[in-house]
C-alpha cells in the first residue's frame, strides 16, 4: 500500500479483498465462506477463504498495492494520481519489530492485487516462501509512517518487506487482468 496512513491503507485493503472475492467468484465459481476470525499471536491466519466447485475451504492472503500505476494517470473521478510504477512487487515480512505477512500467513494462497493497473498476481504461499529463500531479494522499508492517531511510528517498527522485480519473478505467478468495472 501507499497512502502511508493506516485508515486509509485498511480502507483501500479492503478493497482489494473486495476484488479477489468478486473474480474468483465471477471467473471461477468460487463461493465466498469468509474472512478470518482465528487469530494467533496478534495474526489473522488469511484474509478471506473460499469454497470452489472441486475444493472447499481455500483460504487467501490479499496485499493491495497502490503506488504500481503510471505517474500522472487520471483516475475514474477525474482525479490524477502522482503514483509511479517500481516495477517491484513489496512482499511484507515484519511489522513492529515482528515477523507478519508472509512469515505468519497460514493461507494457502498469496494475491497481490495491483489495483490501478488492474492485475492480480497469485502463487500459493508456500511457493511465495520458497521463492523468497532461494534469491536474496532486497530488503526495504515501508508501510505506514503514521499510526491511526497521526503520530509518527519510528523506522524499526515500520513494515520491512522484500522487494521482487515483477519481470524476474513473473513467471513463478498466475497473473490475472482484470476491469473493475466488470467485476
Amino acid at each position: 500500500m501507499g497512502n502511508y496512513n493506516f485508515s486509509k491503507d485498511l480502507k483501500f485493503g479492503n478493497i482489494g479483498e473486495e476484488i479477489v472475492a468478486k473474480y474468483l467468484t465471477k471467473c471461477y465459481g468460487a463461493k465466498l465462506i469468509g474472512k478470518s476470525d482465528v487469530i494467533s499471536e496478534n495474526h489473522k491466519h488469511f484474509d478471506l477463504s473460499f469454497e470452489f466447485p472441486h475444493s472447499k475451504n481455500v483460504t487467501y492472503e490479499v496485499k493491495s498495492e497502490d503506488i504500481y500505476i503510471v505517474p500522472r494517470k487520471v483516475l475514474p473521478n477525474g482525479k490524477v494520481f502522482p503514483g509511479k510504477d517500481t516495477g517491484n512487487l513489496f512482499i511484507e515480512y515484519m511489522c513492529y519489530q515482528k515477523d507478519s505477512g508472509i512469515m505468519v500467513t497460514k493461507a494457502d494462497w498469496w494475491a497481490q492485487v495491483l489495483v490501478h493497473i488492474g492485475e492480480i498476481w497469485f502463487i500459493k504461499s508456500n511457493e511465495l516462501k520458497s521463492l523468497l529463500n532461494e534469491k536474496d531479494y532486497p530488503k526495504t522499508i515501508g508501510g505506514d509512517s503514521k499510526d491511526r492517531r497521526g503520530n509518527l511510528i519510528k523506522e524499526e517498527d515500520r513494515a520491512h518487506g522484500y522487494l521482487l522485480p515483477r519481470k524476474e519473478v513473473e513467471e513463478h505467478f498466475i497473473i490475472k487482468k482484470f476491469n473493475i468495472k466488470n467485476l
